[in-house]
Order: structure tokens, then C-alpha cells, then sequence
């Protein structure tokens, strides 16, 4: 309400109600408050604290574990050499693209492709 009271005489009841632009007001400092603590929540957030998490998620996932190359299996050979290549060897869409020697999109759109097919295995 203090806002209100030191900013009313920028209201201009032409450009709509009172309640409106006091409504606003509060939501704007609402949405000022939320970002401010994210904002120091992520500068607590050290970074070493950073790759700490990093590292243990990157050494603990397996997608062995959760059978994602049985999914995989399911594939034409053609579709499981363009995942092999981009998700378990660590190729890049252009690596992939040369070593398949087949234009950059082709990789895009097939891998968009296989991905949704798999999703829809999987679900």
C-alpha cells in the first residue's frame, strides 16, 4: 500500500481504474521479489558446489540401467547408427553428418524423428 500511496501521483485515471493500476503494482513487486530470491539463491550456489553436482551426475547415470539400448534395438539399423552415433559415442550432429556422409538436415530431421517414435515406444 505504500507504493501506492508514494506513486499516486503518476496514476492517470484516463488510462484506466484505480484498482487496476494499484492490482498491478502489487503483482509487479510480487514478480520484483521472486526474481530478486532467485537471484540470491543462485549466487549462494558456488561453483564448486556446481561441479560437484555435475560430476556426480554425469559419473552415476547409465543408460544401460534404464534400458534405453533395448529401446534402441527396436529400431531400423540405419535410425540405431544415427542414435549410436549421437548419443552413446558423443558425436556431434556435424561428426555425424560426415561420418554417415549424409547432409546436416537429414541428421536434424531423422534424429527429431527417431526421438519422437521412441517416445511414443516408451509411453
Amino acid at each position: 500500500m505504500l507504493k501506492c500511496w508514494v506513486a499516486f501521483p503518476t496514476y492517470d485515471a484516463s488510462r484506466g481504474r484505480l484498482f487496476t493500476w494499484a492490482s498491478n503494482i502489487g503483482q509487479n513487486l510480487a514478480i520484483d521479489l521472486l526474481r530478486k530470491q532467485r537471484r540470491r539463491a543462485l549466487r549462494t550456489l558456488t561453483l564448486s558446489e556446481e561441479l560437484a553436482t555435475t560430476q556426480v551426475a554425469l559419473t552415476t547415470f547409465h543408460p544401460e540401467h534404464i534400458g534405453v539400448r533395448e529401446w534402441v534395438a527396436l529400431l531400423l539399423p540405419t535410425d540405431q547408427q544415427l542414435i549410436d552415433l549421437l548419443y552413446f559415442q558423443g558425436y556431434t550432429q556435424v561428426e555425424t553428418a560426415e561420418e554417415l556422409q549424409v547432409p546436416l538436415g537429414t541428421v536434424k530431421s531423422r534424429s527429431r524423428r527417431i526421438i519422437r517414435m521412441l517416445s511414443r515406444i516408451v509411453t
